[in-house]
């Protein structure tokens, strides 16, 4: 049971890896490319208007309000995309996570009824959890303190060699509940994490969509 919950587990991930590796490397330079060609045909196609707009509307098209469009658009991006900033986690937070919890995993492709985790500290001072199948298969999560401020470690070793590996930062905090953030890509992988005495849950969110949830329960 315990085996085929990791290799379960093991699916979604892959999944997920091969969606963020082809939306990271390809598809904005595929998209565009593929929409510059395809709007240029298009134009070409039209061999009498595009002689006669070219003379005066298109070149004034482009002289001013393409500009203004794309220089606004590269604006409000940047305006939108203030880097986020990390906070001061108390340790006392960080200290609730210390035992053992198990739970179901939710995820679009399938639903895991255990997870278990077992959260210790180490000498270097780190809270670290390690789950494996003995084969190919096992996740890492650790809890450091970087000097600076908490981070949280996430490492998966899949079948094939694939690893992943992603280190957060905590943004925000309301109550019990602390998001954590790849600051190097920040719509990448969000992560809301919310600690009690009694409860263990989280939420992973991979470019903006659901990837996965877990409810843990003290054991």
């Amino acid at each position: 049971m315990y085996s085929m919950s990791l290799r379960a587990v093991a699916l979604p991930l892959l999944l997920s890896l091969v969606a963020c590796g082809s939306e990271s490397d390809d598809p904005n330079p595929a998209d565009s490319n593929a929409n510059s060609s395809s709007t240029g045909s298009a134009v070409s196609t039209g061999t009498a208007p595009a002689d006669e707009t070219t003379d005066e509307p298109a070149d004034e098209t482009t002289d001013e309000p393409a500009d203004e469009t794309a220089n606004g658009s590269a604006d409000s991006s940047t305006g939108d995309d203030e880097p986020l900033v990390p906070i001061d986690l108390d340790r006392a937070w960080i200290e609730r996570m210390e035992g053992q919890w198990n739970g179901p995993v939710q995820t679009p492709y399938i639903n895991i009824p255990e997870f278990p985790l077992d959260f210790a500290w180490q000498p270097d001072g780190s809270l670290y959890s390690f789950i494996t199948d003995g084969e190919e298969t096992s996740f890492a999560f650790t809890f450091a303190d970087d000097g600076e401020r908490w981070t949280f470690t996430e490492r998966g070793e899949l079948p094939g060699g694939m690893i992943q590996s992603y280190t957060l930062h905590p943004v925000a905090i309301d109550g019990d509940l602390v998001r954590w953030v790849y600051l190097d890509e920040p719509e990448r992988l969000v992560v809301d994490l919310e600690v009690t005495e009694e409860q263990f849950r989280m939420n992973v969110t991979v470019r903006g969509v659901q990837h996965a949830s877990f409810a843990h329960t003290p054991q």
